[in-house]
């Protein structure tokens, strides 16, 4: 039997399927989740969803549906994440508040300057992180409306001394988009892990090309490799709840074949009865899930 056989047999078993592409739940699914989490509406706007709310989301910039997300518990360690004026963010030059990807005034434009002082990026000291921890800063960035920078670099150390951290340089535009760099974000523990958005890069060198005006929102620190859905903090760190999406699975339906958002997908081993979706899949946003023999 070949491979494509093989899979139209597998998909076709028991006629088992849940769509999540018409942002509702499918009849026999149902959901849990202990806390608020964010996803983008159908307008393209982040939203934040009430406790055991499902979210489906959507690509920001087309606006298609990407299924629903299912992510594990994550924690953002970064404090007053959307909230630049305060005093815990440093830079020399904070602008005037811009419109940011949640609808409201809580973006700020930075005018990022030259040399190695604060005036080349807005930095936030943030306590609680090990290290050799793989960890993930993220960040929305976008290009103000005059005088932008070309790029902007996102940037770790310890608060104390260059050369102890990872640095990316991203490319900009006149949209919000969402940048991310993963690694081994501080070398040493027991000293602050330094986060800055701006022109130095790890060794504490200015980049010019990032010199000019940025507009920033939704900054993040969490351990793991990757960037998860964005989690609003003030005055503490604060925490994302797992998703629990749940359904029965019938009788003769040994694999479940999840596709993702990407059109990718990834077959699971399952038995009959109760089941509760795993938060480590290959993605985090799933549009089908099929049963298969």
């Amino acid at each position: 039997m070949t491979m494509d056989l093989l899979l139209l047999r597998k998909r076709a078993a028991g006629g088992f399927a849940l769509d999540f592409t018409g942002d509702v739940l499918p009849a026999g699914a149902s959901f849990a989740r202990a806390s608020q989490a964010s996803y983008f509406d159908a307008s393209g706007v982040l939203q934040i969803a009430a406790n055991g709310t499902a979210r489906f989301d959507h690509d920001p910039i087309t606006l298609a549906s990407r299924g629903i997300l299912i992510e594990p518990a994550a924690t953002n360690l970064v404090l007053y994440s959307q909230n630049f004026s305060n005093a815990g963010w440093i830079a020399a030059s904070k602008g005037a508040n811009v419109t940011s990807p949640d609808g409201t005034g809580d973006g700020m434009g930075v005018t990022i300057g030259s040399g190695t002082s604060s005036s080349a990026f807005i930095r936030q000291n943030v306590a609680g992180w090990t290290a050799g921890t793989t960890g993930t800063m993220s960040a929305w960035v976008r290009q103000s409306a005059s005088g932008a920078a070309a790029d902007t670099r996102l940037t770790t150390n310890n608060q104390s001394a260059w050369n102890t951290g990872i640095s990316g340089r991203f490319a900009l535009s006149s949209s919000w988009a969402r940048l991310s760099l993963s690694g081994d974000l501080v070398a040493t523990s027991g000293i602050s892990l330094s986060l800055l958005i701006g022109a130095l890069d790890a060794t504490g060198a200015n980049d010019a090309t990032c010199q000019g005006k940025i507009d920033i929102f939704g900054v993040q620190a969490e351990t793991g490799a990757v960037a998860t859905s964005y989690i609003p903090a003030t005055s503490a760190s604060a925490s994302r709840a797992a998703d629990a999406l749940s359904f029965t699975i019938p009788a003769g339906i040994g694999h479940l074949i999840y596709t993702f958002d990407d059109g990718s997908t990834e077959e699971v081993a399952v038995g009959a009865g109760s089941y509760t979706v795993p938060t480590n899949l290959n993605r985090a946003w799933i549009k089908m899930i099929t049963g298969a023999v």
